[in-house]
């Protein structure tokens, strides 16, 4: 139900309705937290749902965590947001690919990269949707080099098959980077066949 509310844009009856099911002692108060962290900014009622958090065992919870750095890091807050990523106790590969998209958002592709290389030496696995937040990451900081290395890699090293979107991101990045002819031949190059995306970027 509160899902619902959430994607209908009804923030508010989200919001009864968690203080109903806290004033109710309901059970999946944590899955509560993630669905209403999406929804708010750091508002009126991002701050009471933080002050309710802080009185719960939730805190250092994978799934509530990444939810707060994702709400935090939306709002451009990347140092709540890299304080929500500290307290998760055992963050997992969407905890990580969470921060790292968040990173990119912003733009800061240097860091996401630094977050990738830390991700790995904690012996996480990058994931599909890793390797989309970090080539994006590289285009919005036009980090040719690192990206085209960043595509290269996931498949060679990390054994994730490159989809559609990461061949976008790559050549959203030649593009941006002025290297048209090389993101032409890239397209031709391409082991699927390009959509309108692709020639549109």
């Amino acid at each position: 139900m509160m899902s619902g509310y959430v994607q209908n844009d009804q923030h508010e009856e989200a919001l009864r309705l968690y203080m109903t099911m806290r004033r109710l002692s309901v059970d999946r108060i944590r899955l509560a937290f993630c669905v209403l962290f999406h929804s708010c900014s750091i508002s009126s009622t991002g701050q009471l749902l933080l002050a309710h958090l802080a009185k719960t065992p939730f805190v250092s919870n994978v799934y509530v965590g990444t939810s707060l750095v994702d709400m935090y890091a939306k709002c451009g807050n990347l140092a709540d947001a890299q304080s929500s990523f500290a307290s998760i106790s055992a963050p997992n590969v969407a905890a990580w690919t969470a921060f790292i998209s968040r990173h990119a958002h912003h733009g800061l592709g240097s860091e996401a990269i630094l977050r990738f290389q830390h991700m790995v030496k904690q012996k996480i696995d990058p994931n599909a949707a890793t390797f989309v937040g970090l080539l994006s990451a590289c285009c919005r900081a036009v980090l040719v080099n690192e990206g085209k290395g960043v595509f290269y890699t996931t498949e060679k090293i990390y054994r994730v098959i490159p989809t559609l979107e990461h061949h976008a991101c790559v050549v959203d990045l030649l593009g941006r980077s002025g290297l048209l002819l090389e993101a032409k031949e890239f397209i031709r190059q391409m082991p699927i066949e390009a959509d309108a995306i692709i020639w549109g970027k």
